[in-house]
């Protein structure tokens, strides 16, 4: 496997990488900090941003989730989502 495989697209071998890479298990205090700061992360964006941006970006990030899970249709969906970004939206 050449040194830049992680890369997605660059090898045939990049797809299993990435695959195995997602699959090791992280500590369990990791998962938990994750979670901890994942959960801060969503009142922030509620908090500054408003229901509507939260919606939004946890759109995004489930349909992420499920794209690198390997649902077909998961990819076209994160990239309706993004693209359906203004600007302005995608700095905020």
């Amino acid at each position: 496997m050449r040194a830049d495989a992680w890369r997605s697209g660059s090898g045939s071998g990049s797809s299993h990488f990435l695959a195995l890479f997602w699959e090791i298990p992280a500590p369990s205090p990791l998962k938990d900090d994750v979670r901890i700061l994942g959960a801060m992360l969503g009142d922030v964006l509620k908090e500054q941003g408003g229901p509507d941006l939260f919606a939004r970006v946890e759109a995004a990030r489930q349909a992420a989730l499920r794209r690198r899970s390997g649902e077909a249709c998961a990819e076209a969906e994160l990239c309706a989502i993004l693209d359906g970004l203004e600007v302005p939206e995608a700095m905020d």
